[in-house]
């Protein structure tokens, strides 16, 4: 097996679980997003946009808009069926 990244994490994911550690970065599955993760990717995709919209000189977006596009647009934003993570 050839290796080609390493990373922190999946250091610590061999170290607490071999199967987790191959479920994952071996076979490549993924596990479900909690809701910290969720909410995470929802804001963090509301301030790319700002900055965006910043460089084009477009200061005056609310980002309340912003953040409700986010939320309906990410596949995940059924928080009541997520675990906490």
């Amino acid at each position: 097996m050839k290796i080609t990244t390493c990373s922190p994490s999946s250091i610590n994911t061999y170290r607490s679980c071999n199967f987790k550690y191959y479920l994952s970065y071996i076979l490549g599955m993924k596990t479900p997003s909690g809701k910290s993760a969720v909410l995470g990717n929802i804001v963090h995709q509301v301030f790319e946009w700002m900055a965006k919209l910043k460089k084009k000189g477009k200061t005056n977006v609310d980002p309340i808009w912003l953040f409700e596009r986010a939320w309906d647009e990410n596949p995940h934003k059924d928080l009541r069926r997520l675990t906490s993570s």
